[in-house]
């Protein structure tokens, strides 16, 4: 039977990762190695954003061929199926982990955020322009 308790994080900075959640990223680790080239650079963005009630954490990864999506969505008990891209976790903190385990197994240099799809008009760096829906925000 797999460990499926959360993984320890605590304070200290000593970790105690939960096997599914090792397992998880073992498998989408692997697939991600078979689909794209090795010698080239995997382009990663990780935002987040919230579906309902549920919290969720997007990594997408590309190179020329299409994107590699896997998202973690917290507030609840591990998902039992570590082949699902969409993967449920039992918080954040867990979440956060598990996506520093991919980033650092992928050599991965990751954009965070979504500051190029801003709609507050307030915040743009640049007007919109007519029929345009969303810009950059200004940076601080």
């Amino acid at each position: 039977m797999m460990d499926t308790e959360p993984s320890t994080l605590s304070v200290t900075g000593f970790t105690y990762t939960s096997e599914i959640g090792y397992r998880w990223c073992e498998y989408h680790i692997q697939k991600v190695r078979e689909q794209y080239d090795p010698e080239k650079a995997i382009n990663a963005l990780l935002w987040s954003y919230r579906l309902g009630p549920t919290e969720v954490i997007s990594l997408e990864l590309s190179q020329e061929k299409p994107f590699y999506s896997i998202e973690l969505l917290a507030g609840g008990e591990f998902d039992d199926d570590v082949t699902n891209d969409e993967f449920t976790v039992p918080d954040l903190v867990e979440a956060l982990h598990l996506i520093g385990i991919v980033k650092a197994s992928l050599n991965l240099d990751i954009e965070v955020g979504r500051r190029s799809n801003e709609t507050n008009q307030k915040l743009l760096e640049q007007p919109l322009k007519p029929n345009q829906t969303n810009g950059y925000l200004r940076p601080i």
